[in-house]
């Protein structure tokens, strides 16, 4: 059947040549004569023109890499493509039945899936691909945005006001500029100096390494790159905070820290530390450790503890200072009197250390030794309780003792003594009833409980009925029990054979610490989460616990969350193919 001129027109259009046209009117051709052709089978390959071919290239480079291929891609790509399309081109049988002609078309190339089969494996594209697919759509897109702003700033040719303006017109400038203001803000709160082009490094580093894309992890990347140092001899912000009170440690122990040979080099180094995340209780440590060098075992002891060489001394420097007539402060750590007072075993009497005291020049004299020394048992007595008395209530109690005819060692001053005693939440005690009151403090924080806040009327009394030889037990179990309260019947039992409950929630507190990745002795036993644990109820199971713990808004911040999603994301890319 002929065709018109029209439809060959359109046929040339599409790429057929004139002899597949008249091969196509041979084929169509309805005559009466009869049918004695055999079926034809005719090949149409449906090749692009170099326009539609870069086009298509074009397209799936977008698609695939997130950019236009390069002037030398398309050159490379382009005959490939068009080779393919000739390979693999259409075939059209046509068959005759009757009068009727009927045409079936087989194959062709599919253009764009041979293009994103072939780059994918290509030896220098294909790994870029594989890269990109596994990257998050957050990150591709800022990739994309930062290719779409350098191409503006080409565009602008240096022009001032372009640049400028491209700071606040796309997404990639207005990343950064927020960026650089997020540094700012951290440098200014922790105390640093940094200059624009530092800012601005810091700045493209935190976007570049996607670090941006996480709160959290963009404060600690920031916090580790900005430099903490004095300005003009002077720290600021937080690092003049953190300073002083290092600084205060240091005076507490007898140590100028900021002349001492064994730490003038390190200050820089430790406020950086403590920016990034290390507790300043660390470098406390450190201080207390070299001013405990060279001293008795029984100083050493009382240092581990968390005190202070002024805390150890505080008695005898009171008393040095009552002798001298002189402020507290004032008195050296370091004085040669002080270094006299302990052994390993233990402290000098006080009536010993007054003694000495009367000898020491600065005294003038010495007679005031000679006065207190009738009064030197009530005081020591005191000491060893750990009442602090003022000298009204050492009269008091010697006027009470002279009164009734009482020795100075009658069992009846002890009872004198006791009776002056007053518990003050936050101060530091000696003696029996600082060892009363921190062991009951320890219990207290052991069972989730607040000793101040729910025994603090009762300690005073407590205190004095364990100075006067009640077990100490007894106000221990008081606590526990009040801590039972609202727990399961065989959690209740531990607590009444004196199990504490820190004890009883260790399993939970490993376990949340190493779920949600954090350090086990920051968890105390009154956070909410540790606690859902165990109600009324009875307890989680742990590995019901664990699945609780994924739960947590802090889980998705952990390593093992990270890892956790990776995996799941390389196991779909192999469900489909993408990755070996």
């Amino acid at each position: 059947m002929p065709l018109s001129q029209a439809v060959k027109d359109q046929l040339k259009a599409q790429g057929y040549t004139d002899e597949q046209i008249a091969a196509m009117e041979t084929a169509g051709s309805t005559d009466n004569k009869k049918d004695t052709t055999k079926p034809s089978t005719i090949t149409y390959p449906s090749v692009s023109s170099k326009t539609q071919a870069d086009a298509k290239i074009s397209d799936i480079f977008q698609d695939l890499l997130d950019r236009a291929p390069t002037s030398a891609e398309l050159k490379a790509w382009r005959p490939r493509l068009i080779a393919a399309q000739k390979e693999q081109a259409a075939k059209q049988t046509y068959k005759r039945k009757g009068t009727t002609a009927e045409q079936m078309t087989v194959g062709g190339l599919d253009a764009d899936q041979w293009l994103t089969t072939a780059l994918s494996k290509d030896p220098v594209l294909g790994p870029e691909i594989k890269r990109l697919a596994l990257l998050d759509p957050k990150v591709r897109q800022k990739q994309a945005a930062k290719r779409e702003y350098d191409a503006a700033v080409k565009e602008a040719a240096g022009d001032p006001a372009k640049l400028a303006a491209l700071q606040q017109n796309t997404a990639y400038g207005i990343d950064i500029s927020g960026l650089i203001e997020r540094v700012q803000s951290a440098a200014d709160q922790a105390g640093a100096e940094i200059d624009e082009a530092t800012l601005l490094e810091i700045a493209n580093e935190a976007w570049e390494t996607n670090q941006d894309q996480d709160p959290v992890l963009l404060t600690s990347f920031i916090n580790k790159k900005i430099k903490v140092g004095p300005v003009a001899g002077q720290y600021k912000g937080e690092a003049a905070t953190n300073y002083e009170k290092l600084l205060e440690v240091g005076i507490d122990n007898g140590i100028n820290i900021a002349t001492d040979p064994r730490f003038r080099g390190q200050i820089d180094g430790w406020l950086n530390q403590i920016n990034t995340g290390t507790p300043i209780d660390n470098f406390k440590l450190q201080i207390r450790n070299a001013a405990a060098e060279g001293q008795p075992a029984f100083v050493k002891d009382l240092m581990r503890s968390g005190q202070d060489l002024r805390d150890v001394y505080g008695n005898y420097i009171s008393r040095m200072a009552k002798f001298f007539n002189v402020d507290e402060q004032t008195i050296d750590l370091n004085d040669p009197l002080l270094k006299k007072v302990f052994t390993d075993k233990g402290g000098m009497p006080f009536n010993q250390f007054e003694a000495m005291l009367t000898k020491d020049s600065r005294l003038a004299g010495g007679e005031k030794g000679a006065k207190l020394n009738n009064r030197q048992y009530v005081i020591d007595r005191a000491v060893e309780l750990g009442v602090e008395l003022a000298d009204s209530d050492v009269d008091d109690i010697l006027n009470v003792a002279l009164s009734l005819e009482l020795g100075a060692n009658a069992p009846e001053i002890d009872k004198l003594i006791r009776s002056k005693f007053n518990y003050t939440p936050g101060k530091a005690f000696g003696g029996k009833a600082g060892e009363t009151i921190i062991s009951l403090r320890s219990t207290a924080a052991a069972n989730g409980i607040s000793l101040d806040k729910q025994f603090g009327g009762q300690i005073d009394s407590w205190v004095e009925r364990v100075m006067q030889g009640e077990s100490l037990d007894t106000f221990k179990n008081i606590i526990r029990q009040t801590a039972k309260i609202g727990m399961p019947e065989n959690v209740g039992k531990l607590l009444d054979e004196g199990v504490d409950l820190d004890t009883v929630y260790s399993p939970y507190k490993n376990l949340m610490a190493s779920v949600l990745e954090i350090n086990p002795e920051g968890i105390r036993l009154d956070d909410p989460v540790l606690r859902s644990a165990i109600t009324s109820q009875g307890e989680t199971s742990l590995y019901d616990w664990q699945r609780q713990l994924r739960k947590d808004p802090r889980w998705q911040y952990t390593n093992n969350a990270r890892e956790e999603v990776s995996s799941i994301t390389l196991d779909v890319l192999r469900d489909f193919g993408f990755q070996g």
